[in-house]
């Protein structure tokens, strides 16, 4: 054989070997987003921590089933009071909304939370709220801003 043939086929099967091994990228990529955004499995926890300029929350979710949860929230921000309490919600559309019933100050409340699932985080969602009976409700749940910039990463829940 010729060197031009050898060298003709080494840059063939290096090609082939080269697009067989995910050099579709955003394919790959896509498909590795949903595999991670399946979805909740009955009884199955998630956990969430967000920990950066002397502020931690700790998130704690258990499915009740493939869109209702019951979880765990606290929320120890610099400078400010520290707040725990339980949660109790539903998913729809990548988004967590539940009402969060917490302790501060030795009084108990209750106010709407609203997190948003991406990936292998979640970000908090802020909008406007209106008082009610229970507590504290947005007033345009379909219309809240998502903090990227403060991603509770999925930790091992312990």
């Amino acid at each position: 054989m010729s060197p031009g043939v050898i060298l003709v086929s080494l840059i063939t099967c290096l090609g082939l070997l080269l697009s067989s091994c995910g050099g579709g990228g955003q394919a790959s990529d896509k498909k590795q987003a949903e595999q991670k955004t399946t979805q909740p499995v009955p009884g199955e926890k998630e956990c969430y921590n967000y920990m950066a300029g002397g502020d931690t929350v700790v998130l704690t979710l258990k499915w009740l089933d493939s869109n209702r949860f019951t979880g765990s929230l606290m929320y120890s921000l610099k400078e400010k009071d520290r707040n725990v309490g339980s949660l109790e919600g539903q998913l729809k559309d990548s988004i967590l909304l539940a009402d969060y019933q917490f302790n501060s100050e030795g009084m108990t409340s209750t106010r709407e939370v609203a997190f948003k699932k991406i990936a292998d985080y979640i970000v908090e969602g802020y909008g406007d709220v209106t008082p009610d009976s229970s507590g504290f409700r947005f007033t345009h749940p379909d219309s809240l801003s998502f903090d990227l910039n403060r991603k509770y990463q999925k930790v091992n829940c312990l």
